[in-house]
């Protein structure tokens, strides 16, 4: 490189030092200059002197800190592409000789850097270059990543195959000699990041062959394996978790490659699964290659005699690991551990096993435990047994239904026992038999369940429980005939109603959420109960006004509502100007985005409408600001490299989601998605119940949806 250049980089390298400052304003102001004295101004030299201090500069910090910036600004737009259409990047536009001295000075790099961690980044930058320009532009790249491959230095062997994991293009149209040549005598590496580096690689390729490329390199699977047992008894359980994530993504590629060492697998991933020594992390990514292997090839682990014999039982001794927490009697429900929970992974890869396999293969293995293990004197094989019952009932329907009354005798006096989370369990599994086995459960044995599940709402002592079996009440009501449900209604509303005088919101809660759902199903026979709960849900609206209520006011808008379609507009009358009165001062009251009110208020104003009809035009000045500002949302979007932590900035909580799209993470915020999309829904329905009455807002209303008709981003 010019001294030019070498001055440019040291003039860059002062603006870097600023970039990387933890002063927010030295920063923005480095970002600005970057963008309007660089990139704008000189992006030949602004690349060339980012390559040079990629390959020349002493420090490590400096070096990877130019190979991320590198990265970053390739392939941004370049400047002066104001639209879409234009594709030129900054990478484009520098012009032959600047790409090449780049691709040179990277190269060089690669054989030189001897830091860690920014040999990763340098990686990662000759990995999106490579994937950024045209097949052919960058010849002297796989030559050189090849010969790194049979370097001595293991750093360069390391570097190779993680290039290769992200650019395994460049080797799909190489011979199967080539491949096997390239990989087999890596995974029996002398140092384990090599070894390592070679499994995600080889993943990468197989993820991109075609079928006959993949049958042609089945043989190297074997010596795939063969990474996992060095990881496993150096106790290197971080490069287990990776190498084992790796294997995931391969079963879901392609899983027929594992037809020959399915059998070795089952057994060293169900002993993984079995180490109650080992991290919980590992033992749950363990188990989930192989329930991805039966989600994806399920015929092919069904035939497979060990598979599910060697699963069950693991899954069954991960639902026992449950401590009995003595927070977990006075926290509220929303307050439980999070997902990762040995026990709640078992729940969902035992419910995807029987979805996979079905009941036929899976049922009679289940049930050589679960007998035993409900007879148990321990409360934690109790409730595994019943945890592993509702988990499986909708994979082994057919099966378990022709039995339902055999299974519901043998779960049912569990409602009696001993030990509170026991009978939180068997309400759990009631509630989820319903929904699986509706009908035929509410039809046929609606007074075996009752008997034992409408006590339990008198739990008083146990909150946990008492709402939990009102929980399992909204199921079974949501499929049962009103034929079926009079009966019980005084028994049933007496509790619901006793239940909201807890000193527990949740509890209170849960009882609104109940009573809306047996209204719903009584419809006209809900009005002699309607002089008890109308004024109790009035006066919550009325009175439970700050912040800590907000859910529950939400979820009495629903329950008055359902309540009021139930009995009818004349029953509702009296009440209905007091109502309106109190929405319309909740409507005003939300001003946070992340206010759970909005949502009830939508549906409950939609609903009041629906009982109403042309009278409730004169409220749509009320109803539609809000209602046309949600379904006008745009949805968020981010793009992260792939080393970024997510998570960090953009929490799942938070209704984020992320998938790896050609070497980035690409990000949508799907809960302004569904707001949107209930939105366009609830104007429809006011066009609807209105008609002509909703003539005001139509030109407006159309002029939000009709561009939704070439909206991709939901299914919606």
């Amino acid at each position: 490189m010019s001294s030019a250049i070498e001055q440019k980089a040291s003039l860059l390298k002062g603006l870097m030092s600023s970039l990387m400052s933890s002063d927010n304003d030295a920063r923005t102001h480095a970002e600005n200059s970057l963008k309007t004295e660089w990139v704008a101004t000189q992006p030949q030299t602004l690349l060339g002197s980012l390559a040079f201090l990629v390959h020349q500069d002493t420090e490590p910090q400096a070096r990877a800190f130019a190979s991320v910036l590198l990265r970053r600004i390739a392939f941004q737009s370049a400047p002066g592409a104001e639209y879409k259409e234009d594709e030129r990047t900054v990478w484009s536009i520098v012009g032959p000789a600047v790409q090449q001295a780049v691709k040179n000075e990277l190269l060089g790099s690669l054989n030189d850097e001897s830091d860690k961690g920014a040999r990763h980044k340098l990686c990662d930058t000759i990995a999106d270059i490579s994937n950024g320009i045209d097949e052919g532009e960058w010849p002297e790249l796989l030559p050189t990543l090849y010969g790194c491959a049979q370097n001595s230095n293991p750093l360069l062997r390391e570097s190779a195959y993680r290039i290769f994991a992200w650019c395994s293009h460049l080797l799909t149209g190489q011979s199967v000699e080539t491949i096997n040549t390239a990989f087999i005598g890596a995974f029996q590496d002398a140092d384990a990041t090599v070894r390592l580096a070679a499994l995600k690689a080889a993943v990468a390729y197989i993820s991109e062959a075609d079928d006959k490329q993949r049958s042609a390199v089945s043989a190297m699977v074997p010596q795939m394996l063969s990474v996992l047992e060095p990881l496993l008894r150096d106790n290197d359980e971080a490069g287990l978790v990776e190498a084992l994530s790796a294997l995931i993504d391969a079963a879901e590629e392609a899983p027929k490659l594992f037809r020959s060492v399915l059998g070795s697998l089952t057994t060293f991933a169900t002993e993984i699964g079995k180490s109650e020594g080992l991290e919980d992390r590992t033992r749950q990514t363990a188990l989930e290659v192989l329930v991805t292997l039966a989600e994806a090839a399920p015929g092919m682990c069904r035939k497979n005699a060990q598979f599910s014999q060697a699963i069950v039982p693991v899954c069954m001794q991960m639902l026992s690991s449950i401590d009995d927490d003595e927070d977990w009697y006075s926290a509220s429900p929303n307050d439980d551990g999070d997902n990762e929970e040995n026990c709640v992974f078992a729940e969902q890869s035992l419910d995807r096993l029987a979805i996979a396999l079905g009941g036929k293969q899976l049922l009679p293995i289940a049930f050589n435990y679960i007998p035993q293990m409900l007879a148990s004197s321990d409360w934690r094989q109790r409730h595994a047994a019943l945890m592993a019952v509702s988990s499986i009932g909708e994979g082994c329907y057919k099966i378990m239904r022709a039995e339902l009354q055999k299974i519901l005798e043998l779960i049912v006096p569990f409602f009696k026992d001993p030990h509170a989370r026991v009978r939180y369990a068997v309400c759990n599994c009631v509630g989820q038999m319903s929904t699986d086995f509706s009908p035929a459960l509410q039809e046929k044995h609606h007074a075996l369940v009752l008997a034992g599940l409408i006590p339990v709402m008198d739990e008083a002592a146990v909150p946990r429980v008492q709402a939990h079996a009102a929980a399992a009440m909204v199921n079974f009501a949501e499929d049962v005939t009103r034929v079926v449900l009079e009966p019980y209604l005084d028994t049933l509303l007496e509790r619901l109603f006793h239940m909201l005088t807890s000193q527990h919101q949740y509890v209170q809660e849960q009882a609104i959420t109940t009573i809306a759902t047996i209204a719903d199903n009584a419809q006209s026979r809900f009005a002699k109960y309607y002089s008890t709960i109308m004024p109790m849900l009035l006066n919550v609206l009325a009175q439970a006004t700050d912040v800590e209520h907000r859910l529950m006011r939400g979820k009495t808008m629903e329950c008055a509502t359902f309540i009021a379609l139930a009995v009818g507009k004349d029953v509702f009358a009296p009440d209905i100007p007091r109502f309106v009165e109190l929405l319309t001062a909740s409507q005003q009251s939300v001003t946070e985005a992340d206010d759970p009110q909005a949502s009830y208020l939508q549906a409950s104003w939609a609903r009041l409408c629906r009982l109403m009809g042309a009278e409730f035009a004169p409220l749509l000045p009320v109803v539609m600001p809000a209602l046309l500002t949600a379904a006008r949302l745009q949805p968020d979007f981010a793009v992260l490299d792939l080393d970024e932590d997510a998570e960090a900035n953009y929490a799942a909580e938070d209704g984020w989601e992320f998938a790896a799209v050609n070497g980035q993470q690409i990000g949508i915020k799907t809960t302004a998605l569904e707001e949107k999309c209930t939105a366009v829904e609830l104007l429809g329905s006011y066009a609807r119940d209105l008609g002509a009455g909703f003539q005001t807002y139509a030109a407006e209303v159309l002029e939000v949806v009709v561009p939704l008709f070439k909206f991709y981003f939901h299914e919606g």
